[in-house]
């Protein structure tokens, strides 16, 4: 069973600077012209475009200090959860809950479907103090319950949000089943590879 205590002061050290804009996460940018074919030469093949990994639908709908525009239905002195829906965008969600159903599929672990989720944000006293942004999934409303209202939080299926120094979107996974003694953190790309079974915190630090 890991403490919850110990993940809010591992989380608190983490920092997070991207806005959520409509905007920057609309849609491809168009691709540049092709070049008119020299006499006598085939134009160049176009370079294929990498999968999307982002929707028509902002990540997040939340207002320039990082905070959605409902009131959360818990609160504490570390964090308020707000409920995901009508604040995470629904492409994302389906996102996360593939991500992580990948990392807990050779953990033996049960998966989750997303119905059960919700917005975490971490208060912190780094930068602009505006929170950090987890997403917590969860296998059934018990879990939930335990994780929100308890005091240990048993079956973790975090994914925080955290940029590195170069402005990159990178997600950390926090992974837990006291049952099976299972601590796992993995470190994910926005491309959803994973560059180390640690949190991106500690992988860039």
């Amino acid at each position: 069973m890991i403490q919850r205590t110990l993940y809010f002061i591992c989380c608190a050290t983490l920092s997070l600077s991207f806005a959520f804009a409509p905007a920057a996460w609309a849609s491809d940018p168009p691709p540049a012209p092709a070049k008119p074919a020299a006499k006598g030469k085939e134009a160049p093949k176009a370079v294929e475009r990498p999968t999307r990994t982002y929707g028509e639908e902002p990540m997040f709908y939340f207002d320039a200090e990082r905070r959605p525009f409902t009131e959360p239905f818990h609160k504490s002195d570390l964090e308020d959860y707000y409920l995901c829906r009508g604040i995470l965008g629904q492409w994302y969600r389906d996102l996360l809950v593939a991500e992580v159903n990948g990392l807990l599929e050779p953990l033996g672990l049960d998966k989750v479907d997303g119905t059960t989720c919700a917005v975490r944000l971490i208060k912190t006293k780094l930068g602009k103090k505006r929170p950090i942004v987890a997403v917590d999934l969860y296998p059934n409303s018990e879990a939930m319950r335990s994780c929100v209202l308890g005091e240990k939080c048993s079956h973790m299926r975090s994914a925080v949000m955290y940029v590195s120094k170069d402005k990159t979107l990178y997600r950390s996974y926090i992974i837990t089943d006291g049952l099976k003694h299972v601590n796992k953190s993995y470190c994910m790309t926005n491309k959803g590879e994973v560059l180390a079974e640690q949190s991106c915190w500690r992988y860039f630090n």
